[in-house]
């Protein structure tokens, strides 16, 4: 098993997203999934997957196409991650009971079903009363604590509905309802991101201001605040994950990609003693275009806040606002991310930091059983006569979401 080219390749269009128990990778060849399978061997299926930038041209405009690219790698990063599940031998039915769930069939046996449904509608009717009563100005920002206090049953009961219809989907089973859990996770994911990175520090800073510098203006320095707690949250959120069982043998996959793609641009033979010897750092990183999209998001929202001063005073506005900012600061992530992966040069290596100190929570040392997974990808995706994509492609390991991480 080995395979390379004399001295350093070229950078061709080579990224790929850490599985469950594998691997995906793209390249020139188009994509592959390599998984180990229960028996130990390793499985490598070639997919012939062709991005939307390369199918429709017009959409590989710089800017637009860093939007289509995530979306794209999203897609197709869920559908390897099901199937790597599936094919590495977990059962995505049978989930391991958590200990509220073990506690109440036990205690209410027979009325398990009945009372977990009423529960879900419970929790269901409080977070749509609670909706309305904000929605209806019943209860304002001036009524202080109130209105806080409204916020937070909210969300509360928003997550334990779902947290509680999860569970009844999970016990009446079939693949429609597992599907549907999948549903569900996928726009809880999306819910609980829109929350963390764009309402709450928005609602954290009027907190502040309204409760601490009463009669100081500093709405100038709004955006400076909301981007330090995005930060500060994102790498919490990291932190915290990384120290989950599961998700740091993820995370191990994650530095064997890494690692094998550098051997394979080095010019080095694909083997495990060779891969096991470069960095799990890698500049192309998903890790490092979610950090740089953040700090791009600051500097774009000091522009905005700068240019029109009136739009942080209403947060509804200015949260709506920064929503729709979103695909501009995705695309320009993007285009950093890939001058970054051309060019090897102070200024790049300067935008590529940031992400490559996150790395050191979103990768971990693989084993070589791991590396021999790469390894497998790589080679089902690179040219065999070194022929070099004008396209790259950015590591599309996704950490907002936790389930690619």
């Amino acid at each position: 098993m080995g395979k390379g080219c004399n001295n350093a390749c070229p950078k061709v269009s080579v990224g790929g997203q850490a599985l469950i128990e594998g691997i995906m990778m793209k390249g020139p060849k188009g994509t592959a999934l390599s998984v180990r399978l229960p028996n130990n061997e390793i499985e490598t299926e070639y997919r012939d997957v062709v991005p939307f930038t390369l199918r429709h041209k017009w959409l590989n405009i710089p800017v637009i196409r860093g939007v289509v690219a995530f979306a794209d790698s999203m897609v197709e990063g869920y559908k390897c991650l099901m199937d790597s599940a599936e094919k590495s031998g977990m059962d995505l039915e049978e989930t391991e009971e958590s200990k509220v769930e073990k506690f109440l069939k036990k205690g209410l046996g027979k009325a398990f079903m009945p009372i977990i449904c009423l529960i879900v509608i419970i929790f269901a009717l409080a977070a749509a009363a609670g909706i309305y009563v904000l929605a209806s100005g019943l209860v304002t920002k001036q009524s202080g604590f109130l209105f806080a206090g409204t916020i937070a049953g909210v969300v509360v009961c928003g997550v334990l509905f779902l947290y509680f219809g999860l569970i009844a989907l999970a016990n009446v089973g079939g693949a429609a309802f597992k599907n549907a859990i999948g549903i569900i996770s996928m726009f809880l994911g999306l819910a609980l991101s829109i929350f963390l990175f764009v309402y709450l520090p928005s609602f954290a800073f009027d907190l502040v201001d309204d409760y601490i510098f009463v009669n100081r203006d500093i709405s100038s320095w709004k955006p400076f605040f909301e981007g330090f707690l995005k930060v500060a949250i994102f790498v919490l959120y990291i932190f915290l994950v990384s120290r989950m069982k599961e998700i740091k043998r993820l995370f191990m996959y994650h530095g064997a990609e890494h690692k094998t793609i550098f051997c394979y641009e080095h010019g080095q033979e694909l083997t495990v003693e060779n891969v096991r010897k470069e960095s799990r750092f890698h500049p192309r990183c998903g890790t490092s275009f979610l950090l740089i999209s953040i700090l791009v998001g600051i500097f774009v929202a000091i522009v905005i806040s700068r240019i029109f001063p009136t739009l942080t005073q209403n947060r509804a506005l200015w949260v709506i606002v920064k929503l729709l900012m979103v695909p501009i600061i995705m695309g320009i992530g993007y285009e950093f991310i890939k001058l970054a992966g051309k060019h090897d040069n102070k200024f790049t290596r300067a935008l590529s930091q940031p992400g490559l100190w996150m790395q050191r929570l979103t990768t971990k040392e693989p084993e070589d059983d791991m590396i021999e997974v790469a390894i497998a990808s790589v080679l089902a995706v690179i040219p065999n006569d070194n022929e070099v994509s004008d396209e790259e492609i950015v590591d599309s390991d996704v950490v907002e979401n936790s389930e690619n991480e």
